[in-house]
């Protein structure tokens, strides 16, 4: 199986290899990921029905997320995106009457999207984008509670390919710079065995695209 790094040049190559220069960018975004397979008081309920006493718990199901990304626009209607996302993480932690457990889901690798443009004028264009994710995404598991089952700690992992979609806008600032701002979901990353079940993430950001 191909990893993340073959992935992503696999897709550079792709997008560079016939392109005119002037048809190329990279794109630098940043934002807020969220993650929508925790539920606390699900978590909260499984640690109780094993034989813990949860006294209190914590869900922090939003991160920073970023993607850094080269792309080649062929019309003014369609472009080709390919890069590295790192989705950041989610963490449950509870505390129990004789000790502690945590769990943090992460998840990063390389997305590939075909991207559907629309001008509105000059400086605004709308778009929507549509490919696959192929990522490695990981649950790190610590419990020093004997009452909630074996003491344990360990990291397992998976990967997997996934789709990802998403729509946004865009600004030009001038004919080599524009901003734009997206949604994004990245669907059912995960398993149900090695990361105990799957996640779709959605990210939020705000990037700015610089041409060559």
């Amino acid at each position: 199986m191909i990893n993340s790094k073959v992935l992503v040049l696999l897709a550079a190559t792709a997008l560079t290899a016939s392109a005119y220069a002037e048809d190329l960018y990279v794109v630098g975004s940043v934002g807020q990921s969220k993650f929508n397979g925790a539920n606390q008081s699900t978590s909260d309920a499984i640690l109780n029905n094993s034989g813990g006493v949860v006294q209190s718990s914590d869900l922090k199901d939003t991160d920073t997320g970023f993607k850094l990304l080269v792309g080649h626009q062929f019309t003014p209607n369609f472009a080709l995106e390919g890069g590295y996302v790192d989705l950041g993480k989610s963490k449950y932690s509870a505390a129990l009457s004789d000790g502690a457990v945590s769990a943090n889901f992460k998840s990063s690798g390389a997305v590939i999207d075909a991207v559907g443009i629309l001008p509105l004028s000059n400086e605004f264009s709308l778009f929507g984008k549509g490919g696959l994710y192929y990522g490695k995404t990981s649950l790190d598991v610590s419990n020093s509670s004997a009452a909630a089952g074996t003491a344990y700690s360990g990291l397992d992992s998976t990967w997997k390919t996934s789709l990802n979609y998403g729509a946004g806008l865009s600004y030009a600032i001038n004919k080599n710079l524009s901003v734009r701002g997206e949604y994004e979901r990245f669907a059912r990353l995960g398993d149900n065995i090695e990361t105990g079940g799957k996640s779709n993430v959605n990210l939020l950001s705000v990037g700015l695209v610089a041409k060559f």
